[in-house]
């Protein structure tokens, strides 16, 4: 999956749950929250909750597209030394 379609499809996912986030807690008992749920503050606070876990997934994805060049070039590098040799 390319990095702008994976970028999108986390954003997406994130931006649907938020959404989803006011109308699931009218179906849930209001003594389950600490503060009320029509705060503004709690959406906020939830949206920015939500980013900053999609910063985590964006960063774990970086890091392994990072690690598989490291590999590709390691191996590539290994094969230019082995081809020297000869």
């Amino acid at each position: 999956m390319s990095n702008k379609k994976f970028l999108a499809m986390t954003f997406l996912c994130i931006f649907l749950f938020w959404l989803s986030a006011y109308p699931l807690s009218k179906y849930i008992s209001s003594s389950a929250f600490g503060e009320p749920t029509t705060s503004i503050y709690n959406a906020i606070n939830v949206l920015f909750t939500a980013l900053a876990f999609m910063g985590v997934v964006i960063t774990f994805r970086f890091q392994l597209l990072e690690s598989e060049r490291a590999i590709i070039k390691a191996c590539v590098q290994s094969l230019k030394i082995k081809a020297w040799v000869k």
